[in-house]
């Protein structure tokens, strides 16, 4: 028997044994969303420098289809997207929400200047069974600032307003779950390299789950966010924000009844017969 033979029956067998396992059961869906858009920025207490930007998208989908995609860019990565038509257009943060008897993927991200906002999102709908999706989407911005003055210096503050949402739904009797969740976290460093203050405020930082039939959701509207750092010592510093949206959804089939369990270890049985077989041929030819 050759190697690829082998490999086709070991293939069909896991398909087989795949299939009894869910016939006849019930089907189920698990849907995430995460959307964090941050509007009206203002800096104060130090002159900022040139910006350095970047953005970043992923999904990876085992469903129907499997796939995966990644892109990356400064202002505005193309969206990354695992699923059937139609497609959701770029820089579509609004939900494209739950869809029967479909499973796609997608995370999108977008900075822009004028005026100054970032956006993320990441949104997923599983019914294959057994099944999993994960979308992350992120956003960095980073710029040198120079404290200056006399005496003990400035604490610097950044003000800014944030609407964001979160959803995680989870439908019918199969085990599955649903994760969604946004971040936020504004730092500051040292010419070596210390961060000299973090902040990750609860507004901007928030999960949810759910791992039984339900839906667990978050809404923030228009909410103005305030941060002000420890007195820093005149000097140059780095200061950076960093935003996340992310899903993570699983779909597991249920424990066979007996006589799918019988079809699989026959299955499996007969797996065993070609693997010992291959081993006496190995042996005689050794």
């Amino acid at each position: 028997m050759t190697r690829r033979s082998f490999s086709r029956i070991l293939a069909g067998l896991s398909a087989a044994f795949l299939m009894t396992g869910i016939a006849g059961q019930a089907q189920a869906a698990s849907y995430a969303y995460s959307v964090q858009q941050l509007s009206n920025y203002t800096f104060t207490g130090a002159t900022i420098g040139t910006l350095t930007t970047g953005t970043n998208n992923s999904a990876v989908q085992v469903g129907n289809p499997n796939g995966n995609a990644q892109n990356q860019g400064t202002l505005d990565a193309a969206q990354a997207y695992v699923g059937p038509a139609p497609v959701p257009a770029e820089n579509t943060f609004t939900p494209k929400g739950t869809i029967a008897n479909q499973d796609y993927i997608r995370s999108d991200s977008l900075i822009t200047g004028a005026p100054f906002t970032t956006n993320t999102v990441a949104e997923g709908n599983l019914n294959s069974i057994p099944g999993i999706s994960i979308a992350q989407s992120s956003t960095s911005v980073s710029a040198p600032i120079t404290v200056s003055g006399t005496g003990p210096g400035n604490a610097v503050t950044l003000n800014f307003t944030v609407t964001n949402g979160l959803v995680a739904t989870v439908t019918g009797p199969l085990p599955a779950s649903a994760q969604a969740s946004f971040a936020f976290n504004f730092t500051i460093q040292d010419s070596a390299g210390n961060i000299v203050f973090s902040s990750s405020r609860p507004e901007v930082n928030q999960g949810v789950s759910q791992s039984i039939v339900g839906t667990s959701t978050v809404t923030n509207t228009a909410i103005p966010i305030s941060i002000t750092s420890t007195v820093l010592t005149p000097g140059v510093y780095t200061a950076s924000i960093t935003q996340t949206s992310r899903i993570f959804l699983t779909q597991q089939s249920v424990v066979p009844e007996p006589s799918s369990l019988l079809m699989g270890g026959m299955g499996f049985g007969v797996l065993g017969s070609v693997l010992a077989w291959r081993n006496r041929k190995s042996t005689r030819t050794a």
